[in-house]
């Protein structure tokens, strides 16, 4: 028993200082990303007030951040912060909003957002709104993603 516990601390001694050496230099810098392949995200801050529901279930303000390109190619992401501070989303049990709607009029080059609860409230509201305005991926060509090693090939040679 002695010699199982003497060779298992060699064991784990040598493990050790084998895996405490010293950090070598940086390597070469990685490839350059795709020119042109951008996506912008904004985070907005709105306090909805409890007067603005007007004694309604629906509640709308201009947003510039929703633009041509969120309504286009983008997406729209709301948060309501709870009572706790935390970030819940729309809808949730958390909060009382119950959903969201935006619009961009090009006439107008204005964007809106609205908010909906299911019975009228008196309380403000602090909403995040996330936008991004625009996406875009990179197609793989048609292979079998069953055979790993062409998969992993295929990621590779879209660096």
């Amino acid at each position: 028993m002695k010699k199982m516990f003497s060779l298992a601390l060699v064991a784990l001694v040598s493990i050790v200082f084998i895996s405490c050496e010293k950090e070598g230099p940086a390597g070469p810098a990685g490839p350059a990303g795709a020119a042109g392949v951008v996506s912008n995200f904004s985070s907005n801050i709105i306090t909805v007030a409890g007067n603005d529901w007007g004694g309604g279930t629906y509640t709308e303000y201009d947003a510039a951040f929703i633009t041509e390109a969120v309504m286009e190619e983008g997406a729209v992401i709301v948060y309501v912060q709870d009572g706790f501070g935390y970030w819940n989303s729309v809808p949730s049990a958390y909060h009382p909003i119950s959903g969201y709607g935006y619009l961009f009029d090009a006439e107008s080059n204005t964007g809106r957002i609205g908010f909906e609860v299911l019975t009228t409230i008196t309380t403000d509201q602090v909403v995040k709104v996330i936008t991004m305005d625009n996406r875009s991926y990179q197609a793989l060509e048609e292979m079998d993603l069953l055979d790993d090693a062409a998969a992993v090939e295929a990621f590779l040679s879209k660096k």
